[in-house]
């Protein structure tokens, strides 16, 4: 629930599958997921197992596998893992179905190495016998944190128990702000991002609303030696697409696993031949015998002010 103060939780309605985190372009929802590495030789396996598998090793025990997103594949990969041992119940029949799953994200990352010539990153599905197996541990015996409803209402209340908190084996962000996943990634992968915005020069009038709406700075205006110009900084682009809807000419877009080829759009400056006021747009400008500022484009010589001017 959102309102004009702050992002909210039906708790009622909610049953902790986790899935509203990945999906939060913003970061703006942050619990720990108990996401186990357990060392296996010279490799370190990652482990996560779906609440409603037979899976009950404790440590590893997630709402909702697919509740994995990008903060946490990064650090998993950063760390050295490269391989996730998953179980789940069954994805296709879950009533949680509908969110991008694990899988895709996994997919995406990988093609991104494979194209960089970095190392990849495998998603090994299980039964839950195996998957026990593999973590090196039976039912046994004690079971470590597990991630249920009430754990993750509480959570993300902030008010989650000392004994509930992340272990050595847990997940959360690595630092109190939110980092956008390209920040990560395109050390890792040549500069191939997740989200890369892109401008359609020839359309664009130069009004900067996507400039201000930004909340990251993905899109800037600067002015250099050389003048004025729009810089795209894709590693800082979240996926959000507020840009894309404010756009009133349809010229923004958002481009998935790109190697974020424009990085810089030049714009010309001129002053409007109408009403005076000093403009920008890209460049190569038009050349037309009067140079006029997207406002008097519109209005096209109409209302008050062209009486006054």
């Amino acid at each position: 629930m959102l309102d004009d103060r702050s992002l909210g939780l039906d708790q009622v309605a909610c049953d902790g599958c986790g899935l509203c985190r990945p999906a939060c372009p913003e970061g703006a929802i942050d619990i720990p997921l108990p996401v186990a590495v357990v060392s296996a030789g010279t490799e370190e396996l990652a482990f996560a197992a779906c609440e409603y598998s037979d899976a009950r090793s404790g440590a590893g025990s997630l709402p909702c596998v697919h509740a994995i997103g990008w903060q946490e594949i990064l650090q998993l990969y950063r760390r050295g893992v490269r391989r996730l041992v998953a179980c789940s119940a069954g994805c296709d029949d879950c009533p949680r179905g509908g969110a991008m799953r694990l899988d895709s994200r996994i997919e995406a990352l990988n093609r991104a190495l494979a194209a960089a010539g970095g190392e990849t990153m495998e998603l090994l599905w299980t039964f839950a016998a195996e998957w026990e197996r593999r973590m090196g541990r039976s039912r046994k015996q004690p079971s470590g944190p597990v991630l249920d409803r009430r754990g993750f209402l509480r959570a993300l209340s902030g008010t989650t128990a000392e004994e509930n908190a992340p272990v050595s084996l847990l997940f959360g962000r690595e630092s109190a702000r939110f980092q956008p996943p390209g920040r990560t990634l395109s050390a890792i992968t040549a500069g191939i991002v997740p989200w890369s915005p892109w401008i359609d020069a020839s359309r664009c009038n130069g009004c900067d609303a996507c400039i201000r709406v930004c909340p990251h700075g993905a899109l800037l205006l600067e002015r250099g030696a050389d003048g004025m110009r729009y810089r795209l900084v894709p590693e800082e682009c979240t996926g959000c697409s507020l840009c894309v809807d404010l756009c009133d000419r349809d010229v923004m877009r958002i481009r998935e696993w790109d190697s974020a080829s424009l990085r810089t759009l030049p714009l010309g400056e001129r002053v409007c031949r109408v009403c005076g006021v000093p403009f920008h747009e890209p460049e190569p400008l038009p050349e037309t015998a009067e140079p006029r500022c997207r406002i008097c484009r519109r209005k096209q010589g109409r209302g008050n002010l062209y009486q006054v001017l």
